[in-house]
C-alpha cells in the first residue's frame, strides 16, 4: 500500500487475529468432541464469542484529513463530522495500553469505565479504538502503525487536520501542547 504524508494507517496486530482464530477452532472442536447437550452449546457459544473478537481484530483504520476509513471485509468511510465521539480515554488494562482514542458515530458512547472491546462485541462498528503506546513507537517500513500508535504522531496529525478530541483529565488532552 502506498503511504502518503497526510494519512495515518493503523493495522491490527496479526498475533491477536491468529490466536483468536486458533481459539475459535479449539472451542468448536471441544463442542464436537463432547457432544453432550449443554456442554456442546457452551463450547459453540464460546466459539461464536471469540469469532466476534476475531472479526474486530482483523481491521485497518486509515485516518486522513477527510475522516476515517475502516477496512475489514468491506470498506466503510466516515467523515470527521459524522463521528460524534472523538475522545481520549485512560484505562487500567485495555490490551495492555493506558490510553486509547475512541471514535464513534454515536455521542452517547463515552467509553469511560467500559472497555471498547465490550462495545465492539455488541456491534463491531459501534466504536473504533486506537490504542496509544506508552513509549515512542516507530512506524513500519510502509509508514503504518501495528496495534498501537505513537502518541506524538497522532497528536500532531489531529492538530494538522483540525480534529478536536475531548480528554479524560477534566477536559484536557492527555498530551499537552
Amino acid at each position: 500500500m502506498e503511504q502518503r504524508e497526510d494519512v495515518l494507517v493503523v493495522k491490527s496486530n496479526k498475533e491477536n487475529f491468529i490466536s483468536s482464530g486458533i481459539a475459535v477452532v479449539l472451542f468448536a472442536l471441544m463442542g464436537i468432541i463432547f457432544p453432550d447437550g449443554r456442554m456442546c452449546i457452551f463450547w459453540f457459544t464460546m466459539a461464536l464469542v471469540v469469532l466476534c473478537s476475531c472479526v474486530v481484530s482483523n481491521q485497518m483504520l486509515i485516518l486522513s484529513k477527510d475522516g476515517m476509513t475502516v477496512k475489514r471485509k468491506k470498506i466503510t468511510k466516515y467523515s470527521w463530522d459524522e463521528l460524534k465521539l472523538k475522545r481520549v480515554n485512560s484505562y487500567n488494562r485495555y490490551h495492555h495500553f493506558k490510553k486509547a482514542v475512541l471514535l464513534s458515530k454515536y455521542k452517547c458512547i463515552q467509553g469511560q469505565g467500559i472497555s471498547p472491546g465490550i462495545y465492539q462485541f455488541i456491534n463491531p462498528y459501534l466504536v473504533f479504538a486506537i490504542p496509544i503506546g506508552k513509549e515512542p513507537i516507530k512506524p513500519e517500513i510502509d509508514g503504518s502503525f501495528v496495534g498501537q500508535v505513537d502518541e506524538n504522531v497522532l497528536a500532531e496529525k489531529m492538530r494538522e487536520w483540525h480534529v478536536e478530541l475531548s480528554g479524560d483529565n477534566l477536559g484536557k488532552l492527555p498530551w499537552n501542547e
